[in-house]
């Protein structure tokens, strides 16, 4: 059992660690500028929009939306590679294979994200403040469901790990609870006998 919590908490500690030093690590320029260069070509091809991406600076636009560390994805990408990477479980061809999947998947959604957001403003669809932060926490929570799916399906270790890391925190601090409960009840039954 110390074993296996230990294993938890090394787990824990360096998913943590990793998602703090990759996501602060960088301002993503040159991942800024291909984002920008990829939405900026969905936009023109697909969505059939007139635009232009340009660097000023160490800042990227396409038109006028400038193109932010967050909006690259990176935060989604560090936090779902910090996840499945350090599962001390299931072949590495199949963590491999998941790592990519992840990187590329969420990539490529977010280069569509980008570019449909950006139509659906020039186009005069929606306004900025109803596109923007409602539709991407919207396609976000979609994102997600998928790459679980995904990742479920080619790594059945990783939820298979998550799982059983749920479980043990919850016991732990039910166990926490339960000797919490228990010395109250003692010093209360202490308290009544004097």
């Amino acid at each position: 059992m110390f074993t296996q919590n230990r294993t938890y908490v090394l787990y824990l500690v360096f998913v943590s660690l990793f998602i703090l030093v990759f996501y602060y690590i960088s301002d993503y320029f040159y991942l800024k500028v291909l984002t920008a260069f990829h939405s900026s070509l969905l936009l023109e091809h697909l969505f059939l929009i007139p635009n232009h991406s340009q660097v000023v600076g160490n800042k990227v636009f396409i038109n006028d939306f400038e193109i932010i560390r967050e909006c690259t994805g990176i935060q989604a990408i560090v936090v779902f590679v910090g996840l499945v990477l350090f599962v001390p479980r299931g072949p590495w061809k199949k963590k491999n294979l998941s790592l990519a999947l992840i990187i590329g998947f969420v990539y490529a959604s977010n280069v569509f994200r980008i570019a449909f957001e950006i139509w659906l403003i020039e186009s005069g669809l929606l306004s900025y403040a109803l596109t923007h932060y409602p539709l991407s926490l919207v396609l976000g929570v979609i994102g997600i469901f998928i790459l679980v799916i995904v990742t479920e399906q080619i790594y059945p270790q990783f939820s298979e790990f998550i799982i059983d890391l749920v479980k043990a925190m919850y016991t732990h601090i039910n166990n926490i609870w339960i000797s919490n409960l228990k010395a109250k009840k003692s010093r209360d039954m202490e308290v009544g006998n004097d």
